[in-house]
This record gives structure tokens, C-alpha cells and sequence, in this order.
């Protein structure tokens, strides 16, 4: 390849990564004007309404600026709420994929902060047997992925609360190789940043 098409490659690449820059700092801005702030876990039951989870099928939806706030210590997200019932000593798993919309240079995800609440707000599980970057193929783009699992306390209904880790927006988790189909033969790596809303598939077992 020459030295132009080199020059050519890069200077477009830039341009187009640079045009196409995540906004997750800007929307963030959007929360901290929010006068409907849940503040604990029970208000954060009564400020949103559940969606149920159907152990026969995933449930896709998305967290987007319009849902519910919560505040976590310094930092704000919006959630989204599921709710399922459990029956005591039985046993579960949820697992969370968190989508990257990787459409265009700009890739980004939202990296879960999620746990299981009883019908009082009270913390049943927020220690995920796993949480990282997840497998891709056919199925999903490149993903977070969790798995949440344990046993049921008591029968009861269930919360399973997903918010948003906003505490370091716009830096990379994972890292996307891409191509120009001008320049197949020059792959580069474009990041994959945090993001304050994202795409969702939750899947629960019940035993």
C-alpha cells in the first residue's frame, strides 16, 4: 500500500471517529435535572413499573433517558424493573446481556449495575457469579455479560433491578476491530465506551 493511501486511510478514519463521538456525557447532564430521583430501593419500586420476566422466553427492552431515575451515591442512572416470584429455597439465575449498538465508528454499551430486590426493597443478591465482556457471534454483537444466581430466602415476589455504571462515561471496555470496505486489507480497533443507555435481553431460569 502506499504511502498515500496510508495518509488517505488514516485521515478519513479520524474523521469519521471524530464525527461520531459518543454523547453519554452530554445525555448524562439530562439526569442531573431530574426532580424524580429514587433514593432507595423501595422508592425505586414505587417511582417505576415492572416489567414481568417469563422463564419460557428473553425479554429484550432498552434503558433510555425517558425511564425512571435512581441515585447511587455520587452518580445517577436511569433503571428499568422486572419482577418475578420466587418460592423459598428454590433455586434461580438471571442472565444479563448488555448490547453494544455498534452501528457506524461510534460503539458503545451500557456497562450493568443490577441486583435482586424482595417486594420491601431489601437486597436479596448484587454479587454476579459474572460480569464482563461476553462472547459475539451470530446471536449478539459484542456484549456485557452477567449471571445472577442463588436461591430464593422466602416465597415471594422479586425485583431485579438494571441501571447504568455512569461512574466513568465515555471510557473503553472492550475494544472493536473494524474495517473500511474502501481498505479491507487495513483493520484498526475502535473502542467500545460506556454509555448511559443501552439495549437489554434478560434471561430467568427457575427451578
Amino acid at each position: 500500500m502506499s504511502k498515500f493511501k496510508i495518509f488517505g486511510f488514516l485521515f478519513v478514519s479520524y474523521t469519521l471517529l471524530a464525527g461520531c463521538q459518543s454523547t453519554a456525557k452530554k445525555d448524562y447532564s439530562q439526569l442531573l435535572n431530574s426532580n424524580n430521583v429514587a433514593l432507595t430501593n423501595s422508592e425505586a419500586i414505587d417511582n417505576s413499573t415492572a416489567i414481568a420476566l417469563n422463564s419460557s422466553k428473553p425479554t429484550e427492552t432498552k434503558i433510555t433517558l425517558k425511564d425512571s431515575v435512581i441515585q447511587f451515591g455520587k452518580y445517577r442512572s436511569n433503571y428499568k424493573l422486572f419482577e418475578f416470584n420466587g418460592i423459598k429455597s428454590a433455586a434461580y439465575s438471571i442472565e444479563l446481556r448488555s448490547l453494544c449498538d455498534c452501528l457506524g465508528f461510534s460503539k458503545t454499551v451500557l456497562y450493568p449495575v443490577a441486583y435482586i430486590i424482595d417486594d420491601k426493597g431489601a437486597i436479596i443478591n448484587d454479587k454476579p457469579t459474572q460480569l464482563g465482556q461476553g462472547s459475539m457471534g451470530f446471536s449478539y454483537p459484542m456484549n456485557i455479560h452477567g449471571i445472577w444466581s442463588g436461591t430464593f430466602p422466602k416465597t415471594s415476589k422479586y425485583y431485579f433491578l438494571v441501571a447504568a455504571d455512569n461512574r466513568d462515561l465515555e471510557s473503553a471496555v472492550a475494544d472493536v476491530n473494524a474495517q473500511m470496505v474502501s481498505a479491507p486489507y487495513a483493520s484498526f480497533s475502535v473502542p467500545m465506551t460506556r454509555d448511559v443507555k443501552g439495549e437489554l435481553e434478560i434471561k430467568l431460569v427457575l427451578d
